[in-house]
């Protein structure tokens, strides 16, 4: 014997079976009847907000590692003038006597041409392979050193022959004479223009490791995970 169906047929009969229960319904789906929404095509693909939760990030250009090999560059050329320096070559001091005192050579050439030889390490493991060995927080930081000490070095140069040209400070920024700073009391305009130019490349220098540094740290950056 078949039980009879429960059927709503009359709207008396779907008054008292009441609303329908949104636990066990649901909410209608999207493109039924009930959503009033039109239906979805299946050649739509997935929603927006799924395209935008999968969308691919836009492709950036890598950090450049030229001011990486232009530090470097820079540091070489440098022990390389301080090398001619201390075999006796005068070009870049002009007509000043004994710019590099004799007595100082051993130990004062020694502790140069170290230090910039390990100074030229940081800016070429900044951007070659072997370097990705060392923690790049190291390196940025060892590039923000490099480039406050140059490009201070250079610009109080700069500052302190433009005070003692300008007359406002006869002694600079040291307090020193020029006879105490360049051996002559009345220094030529070559002498001159010599200082500048070497307080020009410090300042040169400094702006080169600001670049790597800034350089570096971007690409440490980009090798995070996401």
């Amino acid at each position: 014997m078949h039980e009879p169906l429960l059927t709503a047929s009359t709207p008396t009969e779907l008054s008292r079976a009441g609303p329908p229960n949104p636990l066990v319904t649901g909410p209608p789906m999207a493109g039924s009847p009930m959503s009033g929404s039109p239906p979805r095509s299946p050649l739509a693909g997935p929603p927006t907000n799924a395209r935008r939760r999968n969308a691919p990030r836009p492709n950036t250009p890598p950090p450049s590692r030229r001011p990486g090999y232009l530090a470097g560059a820079w540091v070489l050329a440098f022990v390389a003038m301080h090398v001619y320096w201390f075999a006796g070559g005068r070009v870049g001091f002009g007509d000043q006597a004994d710019p590099i005192p004799d007595a100082s050579f051993g130990l004062f050439g020694l502790a140069v041409a170290v230090s910039f030889a390990l100074g030229a390490v940081v800016p070429f493991a900044a951007v070659r392979p072997w370097g990705s060995r060392l923690p790049r927080w190291m390196l940025v930081t060892a590039l923000g050193i490099g480039c406050a000490l140059l490009t201070l070095r250079g610009l109080a140069g700069l500052a302190d022959d433009l005070l003692r040209v300008t007359g406002i400070a006869d002694n600079g920024l040291t307090g020193l004479t020029w006879e105490q700073t360049l051996g002559s009391a009345h220094p030529s305009a070559r002498t001159l223009w010599s200082g500048r130019a070497i307080d020009a490349y410090f300042t040169l220098g400094g702006l080169l490791f600001g670049l790597a540094a800034r350089s570096c740290r971007a690409a440490s950056r980009e090798q995070r995970p996401q």
